[in-house]
């Protein structure tokens, strides 16, 4: 990312619970899109503080995931 290394986890769920996290349970495909904000102490990264992250992020009925992050302008 921005030309380092990076690793990275995330989760994806479905079903929104009381204190505004969300869950979700089962078999099938699924698709999400949204925007990710950075929090990085690293140096090299730290352009990130500063950019919102758009992504798409699939899964299919096999598990298999795909995902893509454009910077926001």
């Amino acid at each position: 990312m921005s030309g380092a290394d990076v690793n990275g986890f995330g989760t994806y769920t479905s079903v929104v619970r009381p204190d505004g996290t969300l869950h979700g349970e089962g078999n099938g495909a699924v698709s999400y899109r949204g925007i990710l904000y950075y929090r990085t102490a690293s140096a090299k990264l730290a352009r990130l503080n500063t950019v919102g992250g758009v992504f798409e992020f699939e899964v299919d009925a096999e598990g298999k995931t795909h995902s893509k992050i454009w910077e926001w302008k």
